[in-house]
């Protein structure tokens, strides 16, 4: 069945290629782009040229997922003739970063990491490419579908009795953290846009996430959607955005008693029990003994057998020793050591900066755009702090996604910038001023 699955993955290449030369058909390939990450996995559309099911670490293989021939079809389709990223430097710094983890600990399961981060990097370039060509829309349309379908999960698990509903990822945390990277901008397209398929997935999202009953996954779930608002109605306040705003206003503040419901059942309380802080101790230890990290994707292996687990207290039981410790910056930390911590962090916040600065540019299109993809980022990057989840593929995937959004923006508009220049400087020197490009808008990137 692995060589089946591989086998499968492979054709999909060609395939892909096909589609984007096909014009009638082509945009289905970019709606999928949007699509894919968070569906490949219940789909079952990933295979392993090594598989190490039975390892503890976090990546358990040299996967592959339907979303990368994808991804490499569209960067072989599109790169042509297109600048390169600003922000594939951070890219680039966090893969080097990450290349003394593949040698302190054993190498074949800490490759399974890397490569993971390879791909994510080709998919940031591939999201890049396709918005910059027009299909800002497309990739939206594709995170609104997925959207839905995972709040649709968890509903369903919800009314099926679970107390929990694990959604479609399979965990309530992993599905949540997804899904909440989605949020921010579907909402703002659907605040700037006559597209209802986006607030329905906004929707879609806030009950999937109570239904989850995850407190993180709540918490930040209603301050991107309040945070989002506010970013919007600054940018571009007008009579639309307020009615659609208030009327979100408004669910936001009906589902608040459900959420809180939920909470209670779950008997759920916002402070740190003892076994996460369990946990964070273990990598504390882990870190004092190994400066430069125990390995990439080496954290419970070294935990059992070091001895750190028993050092930091933490109780017997498959559950509790075979997990990691639920904060993404110490578990980069013990298993990357200070080096990689500073990669990872310098890969998370230069999207969020990137967009920061785009949002004071009062002249810069799609600048909500930006600022909701930051936002996202910034959301996620506070979720690390009660989450190691980050570390897997899907929420990377979102991550790069949404890195690639705010680098397409900024490098249309500073496209846009130099064409202006060259036609006022064209103006000066003969009289004559040609037509400039048109703006970068919704409707522009979204053709």
């Amino acid at each position: 069945m692995r060589l089946l699955a591989i086998i499968i993955v492979l054709a999909s290449f060609p395939a892909f290629v096909a589609l984007l030369q096909s014009k009638a058909h082509r945009k289905w390939a970019y709606v999928a782009l949007g699509a894919l990450p968070m569906l490949y996995a219940p789909l079952n559309l990933d295979a392993s040229f090594i598989s190490w099911p039975l390892w503890p670490g976090h990546a358990r293989g040299l996967t592959l997922t339907i979303v990368d021939p994808l991804a490499l079809a569209v960067c072989l389709r599109c790169a042509r003739g297109r600048p390169r990223p600003r922000l594939l430097w951070a890219f680039a710094i966090y893969l080097a970063c990450l290349v003394p983890g593949l040698f302190t600990g054993t190498f074949t399961p800490a490759l399974f990491f890397f490569f993971q981060a390879l791909r994510i990097t080709l998919f940031f370039y591939s999201v890049y490419l396709a918005v910059l060509g027009g299909q800002a829309m497309r990739v939206a349309e594709g995170l609104a579908i997925a959207t839905i379908a995972s709040g649709a999960v968890s509903v369903y698990h919800g009314l099926s009795g679970a107390l929990q509903a694990q959604g479609i990822l399979g965990h309530q945390n992993l599905s949540g953290l997804a899904t909440n990277l989605c949020v921010p901008l579907l909402l703002t397209l659907g605040l700037t846009t006559k597209r209802r398929l986006f607030l329905v997935a906004v929707a879609a999202a806030a009950m999937g996430a109570i239904a989850g009953g995850s407190r993180g996954t709540i918490i930040f779930l209603g301050v991107s959607l309040a945070g989002t608002m506010g970013v919007v109605l600054a940018v571009k306040p007008n009579g639309r955005t307020f009615a659609i705003a208030g009327l979100a206003a408004l669910g936001l503040a009906a589902a608040t008693p459900f959420a809180i419901h939920k909470l209670d059942e779950r008997n759920a309380g916002f402070e740190k029990d003892p076994e996460r802080l369990a946990f964070e101790k273990t990598a504390r230890l882990m870190i004092a003994d190994h400066p430069w990290g125990v390995g990439l994707n080496h954290y419970v292996s070294v935990a059992n057998l070091g001895g750190y687990f028993d050092k930091a207290g933490v109780r017997w039981g498959y559950e509790a020793r075979s997990t990691n410790v639920h904060n993404t910056y110490l578990l980069i930390h013990a298993e990357a050591g200070l080096l990689g911590l500073c990669g990872f962090l310098i890969w998370l916040l230069s999207p969020i900066l990137a967009s920061l600065a785009a949002l004071f540019r009062r002249q810069m299109p799609l600048r909500e755009v930006s600022a909701a993809c930051g936002f996202a980022i910034a959301g996620t990057a506070l979720h690390s702090q009660y989450e190691w989840v980050t570390v897997t593929a899907t929420p990377q995937y979102f991550i790069a996604l949404m890195a690639g959004v705010i680098a397409a923006v900024t490098s249309a508009s500073a496209r846009a910038r130099r064409t202006r220049s060259a036609a006022h400087a064209t103006k000066a020197g003969s009289g004559t001023m040609r037509e400039p490009s048109p703006q970068p808008s919704t409707k522009t990137m979204g053709r």
